[in-house]
């Protein structure tokens, strides 16, 4: 459980801002990330404000001081919603990890802020648009240890690209082409493994020397919720 006040060297704890504060924050993130990720992320944020729940504490830093003379860092940290975002001098925005951890219930919380269904997940569509483009033998190879991207096409190659695309360029303009670029040079070491259960869960992971990327949904266990087959959603990405 995180605590209610930030100790000194964690950041600002979001729940315990104001509403005016809270929106000002939630500013600073605004002119960070493009228009589609924003809207996901302050979704979260604001169910978290206002359902705390068990998981209410979620510190946003930045180290050192932004300046446009020295790399900085941004961190949100959080439970719920986690987010490590690395500013150069030169304009490049890195996204070094994230995760997102979502109940069902919250999933229906959060989509219904967003006017969308859980089921168009960006996500899980770019992974199922490219499981659907594998051939039989491809197929076979995601089971075990995975597929490696070297056995992809190059139309392949770009549906992989655009799935990484959803955690790596979050932000306006171009800031992942260069992630995208280390992912692509990196694809004969890259892994991909899938795993979809007969009630709809399913779990992939994308791992390699770039990245190591998981997404998981599970239902939960006698609710009404997983009788919808709404589900828990647990999803993370690291750039080692």
């Amino acid at each position: 459980m995180y605590p209610k006040t930030g100790r000194a060297g964690e950041g600002l704890d979001i729940s315990t801002l104001t509403w005016a504060n809270q929106v000002t924050a939630l500013r600073v993130l605004e002119s960070l990330f493009n228009e589609h990720a924003y809207e996901l992320v302050s979704a979260v944020i604001q169910h978290v404000a206002q359902e705390p729940g068990d998981n209410p504490h979620h510190f946003l830093k930045f180290s050192p001081e932004p300046s446009t003379e020295n790399a900085w860092e941004m961190t949100l940290d959080g439970p719920t919603v986690g987010i490590k975002v690395t500013f150069d001098p030169d304009g490049q925005i890195t996204f070094k990890d994230a995760h997102l951890g979502l109940s069902s219930a919250e999933v229906v919380s959060v989509t219904e802020a967003l006017d969308t269904s859980y089921t168009e997940s960006k996500i899980k569509k770019a992974a199922e648009q490219l499981v659907g483009s594998l051939n039989p033998t491809q197929q076979a190879a995601l089971q075990g240890s995975g597929l490696r991207g070297a056995q992809l096409t190059e139309e392949q190659k770009t549906l992989f690209l655009k799935m990484t695309s959803n955690w790596i360029d979050l932000a306006n303009g171009d800031s992942g082409s260069e992630q995208q670029e280390e992912i692509a040079d990196t694809f004969s070491d890259t892994y991909i493994i899938w795993n979809e259960q007969k009630d709809g869960s399913a779990f992939f992971q994308m791992k390699g020397p770039e990245l190591d990327f998981s997404y998981k949904e599970s239902l939960p266990e006698d609710t009404e919720l997983s009788a919808q087959s709404v589900p828990n959603i647990q999803t993370s990405f690291q750039s080692p």
